[in-house]
């Protein structure tokens, strides 16, 4: 196969809003985040992550869901 017959393709990611992905955080193809998600630093994404969530790890899982008791003290009050 010639180098130019060689042809790439990517399946795109969605990132919902409000939504904070930490330092080398690596996140698959074909993969949705929802809102109001907090993945960690150095997570590998190869899962849909659910709104709501906090998820870390390798492979990224979630640990717990965002509380409304979370929002009161964690989040900027504008």
């Amino acid at each position: 196969m010639q180098k130019e017959e060689i042809r790439g393709y990517a399946y795109p990611i969605t990132v919902g809003n409000n939504v904070w992905i930490g330092a080398g955080v690596q996140v698959m193809p074909n993969v949705t985040i929802g809102d109001n998600v907090v993945i960690g630093g150095g997570s590998v994404v190869v899962k849909d992550i659910p709104s709501n969530s906090v998820a870390i790890g390798n492979p990224c899982k979630v640990i717990r869901a965002i509380t409304e008791e979370d929002k009161k003290t964690c989040w900027d009050k504008k």
